[in-house]
């Protein structure tokens, strides 16, 4: 009688044991489908919010007397084609990057890059130091900017990528450093 009972109770048990098991794996299939729901749903905010940015920089374009701006060409070649090729630069990014620059040097014209405005065959993007072209070709990248610049040091420092500056509508009136400003721009 105690065996038949002690059976009932390892077959009672492990029956909760199973369904505990599963009601755990059914959860977690829940939680993980949750997860890819969110993931995807911040992907389509991340995607609108690029695109409010773009029509906001679109918008500062249309607004601005833009006399102020430099043009510059990139070839991507297959090897290039969906890494991060650096597009332009600044003396802290450099520093960041390059750990031979002392701390007491810093001059700091992070600021005043980033307020350009960079677009890529006539397509404004979010500001970023590096950009991943999808394909190969070449490409113009026009950086536009709303501000007389003081500071041009690092930057296009080792954007090795470019091929060609145009700077005839760069207004450098206000530079005062020009430092390393093409440097490692090999090709």
């Amino acid at each position: 009688m105690n065996d038949t009972i002690n059976g009932i109770k390892l077959s009672i048990d492990n029956i909760i044991k199973i369904s505990k098991d599963n009601l755990v794996n059914l959860q977690l299939k829940n939680v993980n489908i949750v997860l890819n729901t969110l993931n995807e749903d911040i992907k389509k905010i991340n995607d609108k919010l690029n695109n409010l940015i773009n029509i906001n920089n679109e918008i500062k374009i249309e607004n601005e007397n833009i006399n102020n701006y430099i043009i510059a060409e990139i070839e991507i070649k297959e090897n290039n084609i969906n890494k991060d090729i650096r597009i332009i630069n600044s003396y802290e990014e450099s520093s960041r990057i390059n750990q031979f620059i002392e701390k007491n040097e810093v001059l700091n014209n992070e600021k005043e890059i980033k307020k350009c405005i960079i677009k890529i065959n006539e397509k404004v993007i979010p500001f970023n130091y590096i950009h991943k072209f999808e394909s190969k070709g070449k490409y113009t990248i026009k950086y536009i900017f709303n501000n007389n610049i003081k500071n041009t040091t690092y930057m296009f420092y080792r954007c090795a990528l470019l091929t060609n500056i145009n700077l005839s509508n760069f207004n450098t009136s206000n530079v005062t450093d020009m430092s390393y400003m093409l440097d490692g721009c090999s090709n």
